[in-house]
């Protein structure tokens, strides 16, 4: 495939509505209008320190952190509403991407995979290649849905698990910059020659899933539910485990993520539905899977309640709904509990596409980056779309 084009820039959304503070730690240049501010870069090595980042959303990781990022940011103001946004050439957003969804001390043919998973998901995104994902029909009863990551209006992409993790220089290391290098302009095309949309996500839990359990119902044949020998943690040696560990950030090692158990309270589901759904249910009764993918993940869940009854889905409403922040994913069996429901699960995030855990392990196992892909992501190929 022929380069296409030059590098473009990417626009990053960091933060909205305050709770943040901006540190320069080198001269910009600085342009202040009614309704933004901006700040370009004097020099190569400008950066701006935002402190008090929130990072993991509404995630059961959720925490505040100074981060340091370069590139031009733009800070604006609305009536109700602010928004920082970070613009850097992609190849720079990549290098802190990679580093900041897996350690940057992970072994570097796992790194060059990510690279080139995460550049092809920006692209599609970029070039508007996205999904054109219709409303689901409605169906009374039920409440299905699901997010979509190109809804942004004012920037490309946000910063944190919604799209990808986005953490700045701050997280950036030496390998993870030389991987990115190493794999410049390079991305997975499918067999009619459209960049792949290269989802991935944190432990498929032993399977990965088909897009359709997650999102709209289509299925791309380069994402297929299949087995994955390489997520199990406790089928590695103590060496692989010491190596896995490795590649973990601090706060995603701190978790029981291949096999779990959540106790899930009855009120916390009722003040959710209302919260969410506005749908008041009553006192939870019963909680029954009607649908579940190949991975075990639940597409469709009823909740049967003294004053009446909800089918909701797909697999993230359902994490959000069951949860004080979102359960790590919707793979899990339901047993009764004072009060409540025990959940046993496994994996964490929606499983479709590349499993972070099992493309960590294969590296450690000496798999090429080329290798890891095609386990993943059957049918594509590599191409260069920039120099």
């Amino acid at each position: 495939m022929t380069p296409l084009f030059m590098q473009p820039n990417v626009r990053v959304g960091l933060c909205e509505n305050g709770g943040f503070g901006l540190s320069p730690q080198a001269p910009y240049n600085v342009q202040a209008s009614e309704d933004s501010i901006v700040y370009t870069p004097v020099s190569p090595h400008s950066r701006m320190m935002v402190k008090g980042m929130t990072i993991g959303h509404n995630f059961h990781w959720q925490q505040k952190r100074d981060l340091l990022f370069r590139g031009t940011l733009i800070f604006r103001r609305g009536s109700t509403s602010s928004q920082l946004i970070n613009v850097l050439p992609v190849e720079d957003y990549l290098e802190s991407v990679i580093s900041s969804e897996m350690s940057a001390d992970a072994p570097d043919e796992y790194l060059k995979a990510h690279a080139v998973i995460s550049r092809s998901w920006l692209m599609r995104i970029l070039q508007k290649q996205a999904h054109d994902f219709p409303e689901l029909p409605a169906t009374e009863g039920e409440y299905i849905s699901f997010t979509q990551n190109d809804l942004h209006s004012d920037f490309d992409v946000c910063a944190d698990d919604h799209c990808q993790r986005y953490q700045g220089v701050s997280e950036a290391g030496e390998r993870a910059i030389n991987a990115v290098k190493a794999t410049r302009g390079q991305v997975l095309i499918d067999t009619s020659g459209l960049i792949a949309d290269c989802r991935f996500s944190k432990c498929c839990g032993g399977r990965t899933e088909l897009f359709s359990a997650a999102w709209n119902d289509i299925d791309p044949p380069y994402l297929p539910a299949a087995p994955d020998p390489y997520c199990d943690p406790s089928a590695l040696t103590a060496q692989e485990r010491e190596a896995l560990a490795a590649c973990l950030k601090d706060y995603d090692s701190a978790t029981d993520y291949y096999r779990w158990e959540e106790i899930v309270p009855k009120e916390l589901i009722s003040v959710n539905l209302k919260k969410y759904l506005n749908i008041n249910l009553g006192e939870i009764l019963e909680l029954r899977p009607i649908e579940t993918g190949y991975s075990g993940r639940i597409v469709k869940l009823e909740i049967r309640g003294t004053k009446g009854d909800i089918i909701i889905g797909k697999e993230l409403t359902i994490r959000r709904i069951l949860s004080a922040s979102h359960l790590k994913s919707s793979a899990f069996q339901v047993s009764p509990y004072p009060d409540g429901f025990m959940l046993t699960g496994r994996g964490w995030g929606h499983g479709v596409g590349l499993c972070q855990t099992g493309a960590a392990v294969m590296a450690i196992r000496g798999f090429k980056f080329e290798e890891i892909l095609q386990h993943y992501y059957p049918t594509t190929k590599l191409a260069s779309i920039y120099d």
